[in-house]
């Protein structure tokens, strides 16, 4: 076992098991955490597209491509419209001092353009780190769920409508596939209260069975796998996911990170025992054992209702999974 560096820290990965992703991204196929990035020239790009029988077409000034734009950042085609008794020249010069463009899209990416749109304000809401990284992976997920889905109407001679509800259960799975991938903190109901500021709906149990309907549909396209893109799903990558939540949960709750050591020493105990965390909130579960650990230790202001706060869970969520971490274990506590 080798140590590799990379965004999450130090962590031990066989240099066999690590690859490099579409997106630049290192990531260890024992876990499925982002080890690094690959760097790329990020310096800004001119294009020219020339038309046939044209020496010059048009031209774009434009980022570099990434995936967390609808066009991969190539740049908005600039047309200025001839008027009468005005010249080509005087017209263009006029509406660059008035800063007035026309921006030209298609209907196709109409829908592609209001996706991202919802994805890099849910994203703003959240205040997620490392937003670009996530916006690359989410971005990419969106894009190619949307060509699958205009692929399947397309064979089926109907056409493929896109309606408000399904845009954004799209991009609150890519997100939510997004931050599973960089292992961040950011629990599914946080996701889901951000979406709400976009649309009220986004509350109902009935719009979280329709996200995991969508969920289940990007499986069968291809999109992601069932677990995520990258990393086969093991207890170890459950217990790490599990850790973030708890020193975010600690952080947050001013309690000492020393409390972290006897919070996972309890889970890896639990696991051992027979306990299973998959089909569980990693939230949830961080949750409940930081109310543990932190009762033990004398803490007595912090109560479940204070730790379900922090990732919107409910109450009786947290109690639960409190009761099923317990169940048929003994807790010896020293005096």
């Amino acid at each position: 076992m080798s140590a590799v560096e990379g965004g999450q820290g130090v962590v031990d990965c066989p240099p066999e098991e690590i690859v490099v992703t579409p997106e630049g991204l290192r990531v260890c196929l024992v876990d499925g955490r982002v080890l690094g990035s690959v760097s790329f020239d990020d310096r800004p790009e001119w294009r020219r597209f020339p038309k046939k029988g044209e020496s010059k077409g048009l031209e774009r000034g434009s980022r570099p491509l990434t995936f967390s734009f609808h066009n991969g950042g190539v740049g908005a085609e600039l047309k200025i419209t001839r008027r009468r008794g005005l010249t080509r020249s005087s017209i263009r010069l006029k509406n660059m001092k008035r800063g007035v463009y026309r921006i030209t899209a298609t209907r196709k990416e109409r829908a592609l353009i209001e996706t991202f749109t919802l994805m890099h304000r849910i994203l703003k809401s959240l205040d997620v780190p490392k937003s670009n990284a996530v916006a690359e992976v989410a971005g990419k997920i969106i894009k190619k769920y949307l060509e699958e889905r205009r692929a399947e109407g397309k064979r089926a001679n109907k056409t493929t409508i896109i309606n408000s509800k399904e845009k954004l259960a799209v991009v609150i799975a890519a997100i939510r596939k997004a931050l599973i991938i960089h292992n961040l903190p950011i629990g599914e109901s946080e996701l889901y209260e951000a979406a709400a500021n976009e649309a009220p709906e986004a509350r109902t149990q009935e719009f979280r069975n329709y996200v995991w309907k969508i969920m289940k549909r990007m499986s069968d396209y291809g999109v992601v796998p069932a677990y995520h893109m990258y990393g086969r799903p093991t207890a170890r990558s459950r217990l790490m996911r599990v850790d973030r939540y708890v020193v975010r949960l600690l952080s947050t709750l001013d309690l000492p990170l020393t409390l972290r050591t006897p919070a996972l020493r309890f889970l890896e105990t639990a696991m051992k025992s027979g306990k299973s965390l998959w089909g569980r909130k990693p939230e949830a579960i961080a949750a409940a054992v930081v109310y543990l650990v932190a009762r033990l230790h004398g803490y007595e202001n912090i109560t479940q209702k204070t730790v379900a706060s922090v990732y919107k869970l409910s109450e009786a969520n947290v109690r639960k999974t409190f009761r099923y971490l317990l169940e048929d274990m003994v807790m010896i506590v020293g005096v």
